[in-house]
């Protein structure tokens, strides 16, 4: 399976060969805890987050969705990801 390339200080964008593929997601890891979360709807789809992390997600995925989302198309295409910046 290919590795996912990082994206921002605890999520990262998931290749097209992973768990899902219907819907564009990205894996969220932090300590312990891992969700898979849709980009589109921004709701966890898998796994379970503490509601500060899991706001925290959501607040960068706001802010990067359109990125997200042009990520999303270049792994589906089998493509070098762009950097998306951490939550400041």
């Amino acid at each position: 399976m290919k590795e996912c390339q990082k994206l921002a200080v605890f999520s990262e964008l998931s290749s097209p060969c992973t768990i899902t593929t219907i819907h564009p997601h990205t894996f969220t890891r932090y300590n312990n805890q891992k969700a898979i979360v849709s980009i589109q709807t921004l709701e966890i789809l898998e796994g379970e987050l503490t509601t500060r992390l899991f706001k925290l997600v959501t607040e960068w995925a706001i802010l990067h969705q359109v990125e997200l989302m042009e990520d999303w198309e270049l792994a589906r295409d089998n493509q070098t990801l762009e950097k998306i910046s951490p939550l400041e």
